[in-house]
């Protein structure tokens, strides 16, 4: 176990609290970083670009002309791809970019991630992040307390927070996540980790 002081949303400390070291105090391990980022945009990746091959373009299968005595060279279709609007060939077609690491492999990353985070100083620990009405002023204030608001933010917080979310949703460099759905890669893409005591209770407790 490590200490930590957290803060208010005024930007003060107002008290301390326990970190599991498993989680928050490990060496970082670069590779599995590497590899668990990866496979998370190789997961968003959508792979629905198509072309079409000669086989599915729409014509006449008629020949274009006779073999013999025109002095071209013989043609058999018009779909071929030397023609103006023929058929693609060796284009991409609609494929499945996902996969996975073992779930070990995923958790030890998402543990090197944030205590790199940590011991770089890139992550604040919050008493509680609440605002009154999903108005984007009142997430800014915080930040600003906070002395953040000009950097890439992580908000991790402890359930669905609605109106911290809408709040949060105008602001271009702010990103909120849901502690039981925290991954590498939105770790490693920001400049801040912005943590909720609860958030870190559950994140003890999903993951630890």
């Amino acid at each position: 176990m490590s200490t930590v002081t957290y803060k208010n949303s005024s930007g003060s400390n107002v008290g301390e609290m326990s970190l599991d070291a498993r989680i928050f105090d490990v060496e970082p391990n670069i590779h599995l970083m590497y590899e668990a980022a990866k496979m998370y945009l190789a997961n968003q990746r959508q792979g629905t670009v198509d072309v079409k091959s000669r086989s599915f373009v729409s014509g006449t299968t008629k020949k274009p002309f006779r073999q013999k005595g025109t002095g071209r060279a013989r043609q058999g279709s018009h779909k071929v791809p030397h023609f103006r609007g023929g058929g693609i060939p060796f284009g991409p077609s609609p494929r499945d970019f996902s996969y996975s690491i073992p779930k070990k492999m995923k958790r030890q990353a998402l543990f090197s991630a944030l205590s790199a985070k940590r011991q770089d100083g890139e992550m604040i620990f919050l008493d509680e992040f609440t605002v009154e009405a999903p108005k984007t002023r009142l997430a800014r204030n915080v930040l600003r307390n906070l002395g953040i608001d000009d950097k890439k933010i992580l908000v991790v917080t402890d359930g669905e927070d609605r109106n911290v979310y809408l709040a949060c949703r105008n602001l271009p460099n702010v990103n909120v996540i849901r502690a039981q759905n925290l991954n590498t890669y939105h770790v490693l893409n920001c400049e801040v980790v912005l943590m909720t005591r609860k958030a870190v209770e559950r994140v003890e407790e999903v993951f630890g």
